[in-house]
């Protein structure tokens, strides 16, 4: 990539609440930032369509909820973690 186009990206997806280089306040988060959280979901979509579709098809749904488990499994301790980084971020 060239340097101003790469300047642009990470402007456009940074995560912002960064002190300012001119002037007083903090950075906003750029436009592009939220979506960077969307491959999380895209796991539990899938399994879950899958789920839907199977039990539709009078096939059993068990192995795709037993992965669904191990998502919710891997994310509910990892919860506390992210909270705290959001909420120390925005009292900062």
């Amino acid at each position: 990539f060239k340097p101003r186009y790469r300047a642009d990206l990470e402007a456009m997806a940074a995560p912002g609440g960064e002190k300012k280089k001119r002037g007083k306040g903090n950075t906003r988060q750029g436009p592009l930032y939220p979506l960077l959280v969307l491959p999380l979901a895209t796991p539990v979509l899938i399994f879950g369509a899958a789920a839907v579709d199977a039990a539709g098809a009078g096939m059993t749904a068990s192995p795709h909820l037993s992965l669904l488990g191990a998502v919710l499994a891997v994310a509910v301790p990892l919860c506390p973690l992210g909270a705290g980084v959001a909420l120390r971020g925005a009292v900062e």
